[in-house]
C-alpha cells in the first residue's frame, strides 16, 4: 500500500469533492465544498494549502487555467483509514475485525455477514455524510449460493 499522509476530516471534505467531480479550478472547487460545509473561502483555501503540502493534492495548469487535482485516490485513502483503525483498535489484527463483524453484524433477514469459508458475504463500502465516513453493506455480486442468490 502506498504511504498516505494523515488527512483530517476537514481535509477529506475537499478531497471528496475532487474524487467526485475530478480536477477543478479554484472557484468551482470552493463552491462545491461550500455546498457540503458552511465554510468560508479562506478556510477552504487553507485546507487546500495543507493538502498540497502533504502531497495529497496538486495544482496544475490545464489549458492556461489553474486546476486542482487529487494525488491520493479514494481507494488508497480508505484503505489507509481502515488500516489505521485496525492498528489502533485491534493492534493490527484484521482477523479480530472479521471476528467482530461475524459476531455482531446481522443484515436484515438474520444472515451472517461472514460465509462458512470466512469470507465477507457482503461488500463493505464507505459513504460520506456530513464529513463522517459510514460503512454500508451492499449485496455481493458473486454467484455463490451461500449469499442467497
Amino acid at each position: 500500500m502506498a504511504t498516505v499522509p494523515h488527512i483530517t476530516e476537514a481535509e477529506s471534505e475537499v478531497l471528496n469533492v475532487l474524487w467526485r467531480l475530478g480536477p477543478l479550478p479554484p472557484t468551482p472547487l470552493v463552491e462545491a465544498v461550500k455546498l457540503r460545509r458552511p465554510w468560508g473561502e479562506a478556510t477552504i483555501k487553507t485546507l487546500l494549502g495543507r493538502l498540497i503540502r502533504k502531497a495529497a493534492v496538486r495544482s496544475v495548469r490545464a489549458e492556461g487555467r489553474l486546476v486542482y487535482e487529487a494525488l491520493v485516490t479514494r481507494d488508497t485513502y480508505l484503505e489507509a483509514e481502515l488500516q489505521a483503525l485496525v492498528d489502533r483498535v485491534w493492534e493490527g489484527r484484521w482477523e479480530t475485525l472479521s471476528q467482530v463483524l461475524a459476531e455482531r453484524s446481522q443484515p436484515a433477514g438474520g444472515r451472517s455477514l461472514i460465509d462458512p469459508a470466512g469470507r465477507l458475504a457482503y461488500r463493505r463500502a464507505f459513504r460520506f455524510s456530513k464529513g463522517r465516513a459510514r460503512l454500508a453493506a451492499t449485496r455481493c455480486d458473486c454467484e455463490e449460493t451461500i449469499h442467497g442468490k
